[in-house]
């Protein structure tokens, strides 16, 4: 071969090895990649999910959750179970969340009213070395210490207090075809959901409304427990609105499924329950033939 076809050869070799290891300019630059306050995570080594695990990971979502979603919203629900990895040093949480919005490209947005209700700021400074885990966990590390949570709203994750988003009611239909081997009825599931899974927030009869003597709280009586519903701080009425609290929170079987009205951190859960169960039916399943051989 002529030198000349040797030199295009390696030029040609060189790009595309640089090609395959830098991968395409994200889609915000570099200017993830200078921000002093933490490491941006590489998004071609592998730990960032490929459209068809996004797809996959859908699919076994819905085979309980049926549920309809648009694709921003999966993007967002497949981003937060990405590995991710940050450094804060008096991280402002407004600069916090711009930072992982742009890592994850996923639309991240703060509550700033119910923030400013809880007097909690944008700048309130965050303080944390993590990685190796989920983009969910770092998230719930980083804003339990201030009493928020994310919640999926509008197609966006939106960074609000823990009030507002229990208070947020969403219907969904679970399909429980999948667990008939671990013989689990729709009835009974429902009342393992109902007595395990945030037991206090379903719906119940308040017997009584109780004043306290101060005039300061006004709670809901329903046997032996109390639901504040109303407290003044600092001469300052505030409605708790945990709606979840006062009865707006059901779940009722149907054939081969359940409608449960809850918050989506209490959905989670019983997502997290289903995949147990539906583990449970399998094993059962395969431990069939052993038991008729015996």
């Amino acid at each position: 071969m002529s030198n000349s076809f040797k030199s295009s050869c390696l030029i040609l070799a060189f790009i595309v090895l640089v090609t395959t290891t830098s991968g395409p300019v994200g889609l915000f630059g570099d200017e993830a990649a200078q921000t002093p306050t933490a490491n941006r995570r590489k998004t071609q080594d592998g730990k960032s999910r490929s459209a068809n695990e996004m797809r996959m990971m859908m699919s076994l979502r819905k085979v309980f959750d049926l549920k309809s979603r648009s694709p921003a919203e999966m993007r967002i629900i497949a981003a937060l179970d990405e590995e991710t990895e940050i450094e804060f040093t008096d991280t402002p949480l407004a600069d916090a969340m711009e930072f992982l919005s742009e890592l994850h490209n996923i639309t991240i947005i703060l509550d700033e009213e119910a923030l400013r209700e809880d007097g909690i700021s944008p700048d309130e400074p965050l303080n944390r070395i993590l990685s190796g885990i989920s983009l969910r966990s770092v998230l719930k590390i980083l804003l339990t210490e201030y009493g928020l949570t994310n919640i999926i709203k509008d197609d966006v994750l939106q960074v609000t207090t823990k009030i507002v988003a229990d208070a947020m009611m969403e219907t969904r239909v679970y399909n429980i075809r999948n667990l008939g081997t671990a013989q689990i009825d729709s009835e009974r599931l429902a009342d393992v959901i109902e007595s395990t899974i945030a037991p206090d927030t379903w719906s119940r009869s308040a017997t009584a409304i109780r004043f306290s003597s101060d005039g300061k709280t006004v709670s809901l009586m329903n046997g032996d427990d109390v639901i504040e519903l109303w407290r003044i701080e600092s001469g300052k009425p505030r409605m708790q609105l945990l709606q979840s609290r006062l009865g707006t929170a059901a779940i009722r079987p149907i054939p081969n499924a359940v409608v449960v009205r809850q918050s989506q951190s209490v959905h989670r859960e019983i997502i997290d329950l289903l995949k147990q169960l539906e583990l449970l039916a399998r094993l059962t399943q395969q431990a069939a033939p052993e038991t008729k051989q015996r």
